[in-house]
């Protein structure tokens, strides 16, 4: 089973990811966070992750400053980013903050589930 972290400031958007993963053979949603800093405490306390699926532009603290410090401090969670933004204006900045996937929020739902399958296989997820 890989446990997923989920980490949006849309309620909406958190709601409708942690609802599409419900559905996904394999994939059990662990912990959910509405910003960086309570990600930072879920993991500090114990939760283990495999994923964690970030969106990027987060109000605070985004979630490349947050990848950038999981990479660091739990170098074992594969971290899958999402945006609303293009992908060529993003992929090298989440490759640099340490995460090894990138999916646009308007990509097709069936696209989630693989790429976190992906990830935990160690596998990396970008558009090509």
């Amino acid at each position: 089973m890989v446990r997923v972290l989920v980490v949006d400031d849309h309620t909406a958007v958190l709601h409708a990811l942690v609802d599409m993963l419900s559905f996904s053979v394999g994939l059990e949603v662990v912990g959910t966070a509405a910003n960086a800093n309570d990600a930072v405490a879920l993991l500090e306390g114990g939760t283990a992750v495999d994923v964690g699926v970030l969106d990027i532009s987060m109000r605070g603290r985004g979630g490349l400053s947050l990848a950038s410090e999981i990479s660091t401090r739990w170098p074992a969670i594969r971290m899958l980013m999402l945006s609303m933004h293009s992908a060529a204006d993003y992929v090298m900045l989440t490759r640099r903050a340490g995460a090894h996937g990138y999916m646009n929020k308007e990509d097709a739902p069936e696209e989630l589930e693989e790429a976190i399958l992906t990830l935990a296989r160690g596998g990396n997820f970008f558009p090509d």
